[in-house]
């Protein structure tokens, strides 16, 4: 059983993982130290724009997202709440047996029994996408491995 401490390896406590699920309902079946740490192990594989609000900090967030900007929404010393609602969201989908950091694989055009010949789709892969979790991650990610460095 893993020790979550906020801030060091995870945006969430156990507590906040709890009231999230319990209030839509849902049932946590795993352990959720562990199921938060799988959670945080996926967000730290993301590439996010701009840079660490401190460079020893343990997690990608706080980030410096807003340099003296009064119409700036987020915080440079806070973690945004879709941070934390995308760890929350990858907890319930590990908890659900999804892998979110599945190998993809090309989707079958054709596929002939006798003779066995199979025929992949042209620039296809086959992964699962993630609607939910993408659409809270998305402002803060870079694009096509560009730091936009949002400030």
């Amino acid at each position: 059983m893993a020790t979550i401490i906020v801030e060091t390896n995870s945006y969430v406590s156990e507590a906040e993982l709890t009231t999230y699920a319990t209030d839509r309902g849902i049932t946590i079946l795993g352990d959720t130290s562990v199921l938060l740490i799988k959670a945080m192990d996926y967000i730290d594989t993301r590439s996010f724009v701009s840079v660490k609000t401190d460079v020893t900090q343990a997690l990608q967030f706080p980030r410096i997202l807003c340099a003296l900007n009064s119409e700036c929404e987020y915080s440079n010393e806070e973690v945004p709440e879709n941070i934390k609602k995308a760890q929350i969201l990858s907890v319930i989908l590990i908890d659900q047996g999804n892998d979110l950091q599945a190998t993809s694989t090309q989707l079958v055009k054709r596929e002939k029994v006798d003779v066995l010949e199979v025929e992949y789709m042209d620039g296809s892969s086959q992964a699962n996408f993630y609607t939910a979790l993408n659409d809270l991650l998305k402002n803060f990610l870079t694009t096509n491995g560009l730091n936009l460095k949002r400030v």
